[in-house]
């Protein structure tokens, strides 16, 4: 297969190594972060990034920018990966400048990102594109030291699906080469209501936020999630269960997921997180004002509710921690989070949201 042009939008940790890959692999690649200190940090290692771990692989990037236009001009595969809550500002400002045929990849769009990405870019551009999301971060890295980023976990298998859907195949097979992880989702509403980010991020965030605001460290899931707050989220994700049925999709409970992702089981939540090895290691972070609020409430909790809402199911527990986070931050994430509305799906019945999104 020729090599393809691809564009890598957000040098964090995981758009570096996204960025080394796919030039590993003999394509050319930009790489775009609207931080000029981090584009600079890359261009003082000469645009070469190493990966070690998980993934092993060195490559070098021939533009590192500021500059959007630059990054995307005649990108056939643009992977955004920033936060979920960046994403419809990033679309807006992508509408100036994105052609004809692009695909975009979020990586990932947490709950409604697709339809928010893509009703934003096609209503404010008018072009004809493809969007579409992986389940969740296909790796995990962190900074090793100087052009170097370890590669801590590899995930075997990740839903993938794009929009318009009939194009998913076709988007899958350009990306196999790189990423032979994905395989094709059931429906957007399967990926849309399987967040576990926003099940297991932003009530341990909150409820621990004295121990946070007085520069306690603790072990974010072994201590931060005690047995009440174990049975806060078991509340919260029967509530994104009963979300799912409503409209006819299996939606995998967190004790599921743990087991499945893990291979770790329990009487209760509560026991699942304290058998977990994995997430011993994971610290809290020193204040609240990180990506497990400021990203998982408005891109993950309240589109939640927002499908609950037109389903007519119940999501008490959800809607509190929406309110707590919105009352401890000082913010309306209700209203600046991914709506119906934003979503194209406002007015909708269960039934029409199933068609389109089905």
């Amino acid at each position: 297969m020729k090599p393809l042009q691809y564009a890598v939008i957000g040098a964090g940790n995981g758009g570096k190594l996204l960025a080394s890959l796919i030039a590993s692999k003999g394509h050319p690649v930009a790489l775009m972060d609207r931080d000029p200190a981090v584009v600079r940090e890359i261009q003082s290692w000469g645009g070469s990034i190493q990966v070690v771990g998980r993934v092993e692989c060195q490559g070098q990037i021939p533009l590192v920018t500021t500059d959007l236009a630059r990054a995307v001009s005649g990108a056939e595969i643009i992977m955004v990966v920033t936060t979920a809550d960046s994403h419809y500002d990033l679309a807006c400002q992508m509408a100036e400048y994105v052609e004809d045929g692009q695909v975009i990849v979020l990586n990932p769009g947490q709950t409604g990102g697709l339809m928010e990405f893509y009703n934003t870019l096609r209503s404010r551009s008018g072009k004809e594109i493809v969007v579409g999301t992986v389940q969740d971060l296909i790796y995990g890295c962190r900074m090793k030291e100087p052009g170097v980023v370890n590669c801590i976990a590899a995930k075997k298998v990740m839903d993938f699906i794009t929009y318009p859907v009939g194009e998913t195949d076709r988007v899958a097979q350009l990306l196999a080469g790189i990423f032979p992880q994905l395989r094709p989702a059931k429906s957007i509403l399967a990926i849309d209501f399987d967040n576990m980010s926003a099940m297991i991020h932003p009530a341990p965030t909150l409820v621990n936020a004295g121990r946070t605001e007085c520069g306690e460290i603790f072990s974010y899931y072994a201590e931060g999630i005690t047995p009440s707050v174990a049975r806060l989220l078991e509340a919260m994700d029967a509530e994104r269960v009963a979300v799912g049925a409503a409209y006819g999709v299996k939606v995998t409970s967190l004790m599921e997921w743990q087991a499945a992702a893990y291979d770790v089981t329990g009487e209760n939540l509560y026991q699942v997180f304290q058998n977990n090895p994995y997430y011993r290691a994971a610290k809290s972070e020193k204040t609240i004002d990180n990506r497990y609020v400021t990203e998982d409430v408005p891109c993950g909790l309240v589109p939640l509710c927002e499908y609950g809402r037109a389903a007519g199911v119940p999501t008490p527990a959800m809607d509190a921690v929406i309110s707590l986070a919105n009352a401890m931050m000082g913010k309306d994430y209700r209203a600046s989070g991914r709506t119906l509305e934003k979503l194209g799906l406002a007015g909708r019945s269960v039934e029409e949201i199933r068609e389109k999104l089905g």
